[in-house]
C-alpha cells in the first residue's frame, strides 16, 4: 500500500490525492488475504469461503479497536462472541497482505481456523494491524 502512495506522490506532487484513497488499498489488501485463504482451502479439499459485509463492518470495528487502544489480544473477541462458539480470529501486526497468511500456516491454532468448516469470511486492518474472522 505504501509503494503505491509513494508512486503517486513521486510522479506528481502537485496532484490531490483522493480521499478514498486509503479505503481503495485496503480493500485490496483484504481481497489479496481472501484469495490467498480460498487458495489454500482449495489446495487443502475445504470449500471456498465468502466475504461477508455483516461481518466486515464488524471486523473492522474491531481492528481500529486494536490500533486505538493497543489491545493485541483475543480477549474482546472471546467476550464479544462468546455464544458464537462457530467464529474464529487471527490476528497479525507489521505483517504484509502477502506474508501474512503464510505465517498464520505456520501457526497450528491459526492455520485451524483457516481449515475450519466455515463459510463467511471478512478481512479488516488499521495500522499494522490484520484482524481475519471467520464464521
Amino acid at each position: 500500500m505504501e509503494t503505491l502512495l509513494s508512486l503517486l506522490l513521486l510522479f506528481n506532487t502537485s496532484l490531490p490525492i483522493p480521499k478514498k484513497l486509503d479505503t481503495c488499498l485496503k480493500d485490496i489488501t483484504k481481497n489479496k488475504i481472501i484469495y490467498q485463504v480460498n487458495k489454500i482451502r482449495i489446495e487443502n479439499k475445504k470449500g471456498i469461503v465468502c466475504p461477508s459485509q455483516d461481518l466486515q463492518k464488524e471486523a473492522q470495528k474491531r481492528a481500529d479497536y486494536i490500533y486505538l487502544t493497543g489491545d493485541f489480544s483475543h480477549n474482546k473477541f472471546y467476550q464479544q462472541f462468546q455464544d458464537k462458539v462457530d467464529m474464529g480470529e487471527d490476528l497479525a501486526r507489521g505483517y504484509s497482505e502477502n506474508s501474512v497468511v503464510e505465517a498464520w500456516m505456520r501457526s497450528p491454532l491459526h492455520k485451524e481456523i483457516i481449515l475450519d468448516d466455515f463459510k463467511e469470511i471478512a478481512v479488516a486492518t488499521s495500522g499494522a494491524y490484520t484482524v481475519l474472522w471467520m464464521y
